[in-house]
């Protein structure tokens, strides 16, 4: 897109922060044209009755709770593009210690990407675990068995 579909500037292609896509953010009043399909993704999280909810940080709705959704991308799947909403509303999309890292593929799994020890996945998941705990009110227990020398 060259021109602004909201005042008819100039658009200029770049990343907006927090996005991982070039959009075309108009030059003069700084609107963002989402080229999506402007379908609309989520997941309704559940686990021992309890149900993962985020709080809007964005207009429309903000300060408002939700379940973890948002529009899916061009040439994503619909559970791709709910299980990446969900991934990036926990935010956990790009929470890293010394090397350990959330999959950006499959978010339930942990990646150890410079060999380090299992001590330090355990205190990856202790952080994940007080800060959901501390942001949430929620516990959440170990779910993940260690093979190894720590």
């Amino acid at each position: 897109m060259i021109y602004c579909s909201k005042c008819g500037g100039i658009t200029k292609s770049k990343y907006v922060e927090g996005d991982s896509i070039k959009r075309d953010v108009c030059t003069i009043c700084d609107h963002i044209n989402y080229l999506n399909p402007k379908i609309i993704v989520g997941s309704l999280p559940i686990k021992n009755d309890f149900i993962l909810l985020c709080k809007r940080d964005i207009s429309p709705s903000k300060g408002m709770w939700t379940i973890p959704s948002g529009y899916m991308e061009l040439g994503e799947s619909l559970e791709a593009g709910a299980k990446r909403e969900a991934y990036e509303e926990a935010g956990l999309k790009n929470f890293k210690l010394q090397g350990v890292c959330f999959s950006s593929k499959h978010s339930n799994f942990i990646v150890n990407n410079q060999t380090k020890s299992a001590n330090l996945i355990e205190d990856f998941g202790e952080y994940v675990r007080s800060d959901v705990k501390k942001k949430l009110g929620i516990s959440l227990n170990w779910e993940i068995k260690i093979f190894g020398e720590r």
